[in-house]
């Protein structure tokens, strides 16, 4: 569906609510995985830039953007980033992206880049229902969950973001790729340790994180709990089989931080 939106720069500046700004901030790089706890964490984030210090992928602007210039969404929106982490003035990037590699290798010794990740069968649920009660979204569907759930595939949620996936054919080498890239960025956090990701922030930062729960699912968690029967759910465990192995290693990685932790302290 077409959007009814004014055309927007594909790259884009965002304002952000100024109180707490820190000069000495680091330059972060958030690689946002949709409906992981994203938003929560970038608006916390964003409060330590300033306006003219944010560059954010916008979903808008990237989508026409790629459909004109005869790409995949996901592969425009991976070679936009080196464009973002070099935007002068730029000291925090953050949206829908894949890692890139090469941006990474490039800019790694500037940025600091940083995931958060869920478990992956609450994700998979949760952008269903996202996207089964919003209307007129780039990627809204009007299947109700079973026939969605026949016709749906393998998801590659973590490895479509943490690799430029289309590049890998198998299961087992994007698996592997996403894991490389989970133990290259400079911090890696699950939502249901939020609390431990937060920490993580705020040492970077060297400043407090203001956390609350920005966004919430159009349909309540109790009425998306009557519609999974068991056998829905032991279909959508197995279409989420890739992301639950990166999503233990990603638990692996916030285990050796607290550990970590525990040690120094």
């Amino acid at each position: 569906m077409p959007s009814t939106e004014q055309p927007q720069s594909p790259v884009e500046d965002d304002a952000s609510d100024e109180s707490g700004q820190n000069a000495s901030a680091p330059r972060i790089c958030f690689l946002h995985i949709p409906k992981c706890g994203g938003t929560t964490i970038d608006r916390a984030l964003s409060r330590h830039y300033a306006a003219d210090q944010q560059v954010r992928m916008h979903a808008h602007g990237s989508f026409a953007a790629a459909k004109a210039a005869g790409q995949s969404l996901m592969d425009y929106r991976h070679d936009q980033v080196p464009l973002m982490l070099s935007t002068p003035g730029g000291r925090y990037v953050c949206g829908h992206f894949p890692f890139n590699e090469a941006a990474h290798e490039r800019f790694r010794d500037q940025w600091k880049f940083i995931t958060l990740l869920r478990e992956p069968v609450s994700r998979w649920f949760s952008e269903y229902f996202y996207n089964r009660h919003s209307p007129g979204g780039h990627f809204s569907t009007e299947l109700d969950l079973e026939t969605y759930v026949a016709q749906a595939g393998p998801s590659t949620a973590f490895s479509g973001k943490l690799t430029h996936a289309t590049a890998l054919s198998s299961s087992e080498d994007r698996v592997q790729a996403a894991i490389s890239t989970l133990e290259r960025l400079d911090a890696v956090g699950c939502l249901e340790q939020l609390d431990e990701f937060q920490h993580q922030l705020e040492t970077l930062l060297g400043a407090e994180l203001e956390v609350g729960h920005d966004r919430r699912n159009p349909l309540p968690v109790e009425k998306q709990k009557k519609t999974v029967t068991p056998a829905i759910r032991r279909r959508v465990e197995e279409l989420c089989a890739e992301d639950t192995e990166i999503y233990e290693h990603a638990q692996q990685i916030a285990r050796r931080v607290r550990g970590g932790a525990r040690s120094q302290g």
